[in-house]
């Protein structure tokens, strides 16, 4: 797990273990009115460490609430990068490093499979060129993933995690015969997944993302999905031989690479929102439970996660 450990550092006087006195059950106290009935035996200061405190306890994550005090309980809720999402994504970065290495080694082993049509040598060059483009930015996003994503910020996340879906399913249907039925719907799926993206931008602080702003990301996918479509087209009409030869297995790497890259983008991120049970009297942490995962949230640098004060009925 990624996240931090932030130092809680709790006062807990009298008023969370002496008998007699009333729980705290949610923020500001009973009735919302910030005040401690019958604490008369509160200190009036405290320092960390020091005098007034009971004990201190470092607590996961970023973003600790106010705590509430039932009985012999203090709650607390946190949030923290999910454990399971990051072991996911974790996997598929290396799952993608791995295929990224395999497919020049699959292109120049393959390369000089080729037909004999009459524009083969100028398609080739450009689907050739379009799937080491893909590569080079699948291996930026990887391995420097703060350069491109900001955390918090869905839009630029969808725009770039849709921007390299659409590349990586043009390059891997590109590869395929331009006769192909398989072709004609990869090129279909990219025209149809660039308006769902464009649809369904994410909205900023600011409002709805202008269409000039999200275009510059689909523009090039687009211009390269209606090519491959045409060409299919001529081919299937004209009955001529195919522009180069049919490379299967560089469509199937393409399009792994294109899940592994793109599932932890927009699919596999999240926040794990917990509630801490800890024992009031000696500040041990008995239990920690996932309420839900909510997805990633900008954190400033001189803040924390928010995080919801917990109530308690006792």
């Amino acid at each position: 797990m990624r996240s931090r450990l932030l130092s809680c550092i709790l006062a807990l006087i009298a008023l969370t273990t002496a008998p007699g006195l009333a729980d705290w059950t949610q923020w500001r106290g009973p009735n919302g009115a910030g005040v401690a009935h019958d604490a008369g035996s509160l200190p009036e200061s405290w320092e960390p460490g020091g005098a007034g405190v009971r004990w201190q306890t470092p607590i996961p994550g970023e973003g600790i609430s106010s705590p509430v005090v039932s009985g012999e309980r203090l709650f607390l809720t946190t949030a923290y990068d999910s454990p399971t999402l990051d072991r996911l994504r974790s996997v598929l970065r290396i799952a993608a490093l791995a295929v990224a290495a395999l497919i020049p080694i699959v292109w120049f082993l393959g390369r000089r499979r080729a037909g004999t049509g009459g524009d083969g040598r100028w398609a080739r060059g450009v689907i050739v060129a379009v799937s080491f483009l893909f590569l080079i930015a699948v291996l930026l996003v990887t391995l420097r993933p703060e350069q491109f994503f900001e955390l918090g910020n869905p839009g630029r996340a969808f725009r770039i995690g849709g921007a390299l879906l659409l590349i990586g399913l043009v390059a891997a249907f590109g590869w395929l015969d331009r006769r192909s039925p398989a072709r004609l719907a990869g090129a279909l799926a990219v025209l149809a997944a660039a308006a769902l993206i464009l649809l369904y931008m994410p909205a900023s602080s600011r409002g709805p993302t202008p269409l000039s702003k999200s275009l510059p990301f689909v523009a090039l996918q687009v211009i390269l999905a209606v090519w491959l479509l045409f060409g299919h087209l001529r081919a299937r009409r004209s009955g001529g031989s195919e522009s180069r030869g049919s490379r299967p297995l560089m469509t199937l790497l393409l399009l792994v690479l294109t899940a592994a890259v793109y599932l932890p983008i927009n699919v596999l991120n999240g926040l794990d929102r917990v509630v801490v049970c800890l024992d009031a009297g000696s500040g041990e942490i008995l239990w920690q439970k996932t309420v839900f995962t909510s997805p990633p949230e900008k954190k400033w640098p001189t803040s924390t996660y928010a995080t919801p004060t917990p109530a308690t009925d006792g």
